[in-house]
Formats: C-alpha cells, structure tokens, sequence
C-alpha cells in the first residue's frame, strides 16, 4: 500500500556560504533551490504569557520527498498565509 503526501507548496532552500569578507562578515548566498513540499502548521502550536499579553508560538514542519540534505546555516523559504514569505533557520 502506497503512502502519498501531496506536495502543495514551493519552498526554496537558500545555502550558506563559508565565505566572509574583510570584514568577517558572510557574503551572500551561493545557491538557491526550489522544492515542491507540503508545509503544515501549528503541529506544535502553544501560548505564551507575556508581560504585555498574550502571544501564540507555533511550528512549522516541512516535508519535501526524497534525501535533500540541509545544514543548519542554510535558510527555509515558505509562504505562510498569515506572514507571507517567511525566511526561517532550520531547528
């Protein structure tokens, strides 16, 4: 029996560069890469007292098929219904 998980969504893997400046600064991105995904949200959603009120903390899990290997330097581009576009490290 076949398992299937539709892959709804484009994120773009954004890779890091080990190259830095005079500066020590890392210059900018080498490679960008674009994968059909799923992105779901709130699988670990929780609130958050703060205080100035109250503030919702959610996760977000991205599925993309097949080994694709990402470091922890590298950057997750997905489009989030209520922020548009984020940038995120992967954790």
């Amino acid at each position: 029996m076949a398992h299937f998980i539709p892959l709804d969504a484009t994120v773009y893997i954004n890779r890091a560069s080990f190259h830095k400046d005079d500066w020590g600064i890392p210059m900018e991105v080498v490679s960008r890469q674009e994968y059909k995904a799923r992105v779901d949200f709130n699988g670990n959603s929780r609130l958050v007292r703060g205080p100035e009120g109250e503030s919702i903390t959610f996760a977000c899990q991205v599925f993309i098929k097949g080994a694709v290997i990402i470091g922890y330097n590298d950057t997750i581009e997905y489009y989030s219904p209520t922020s548009g576009w984020v940038v995120d490290n992967p954790k």
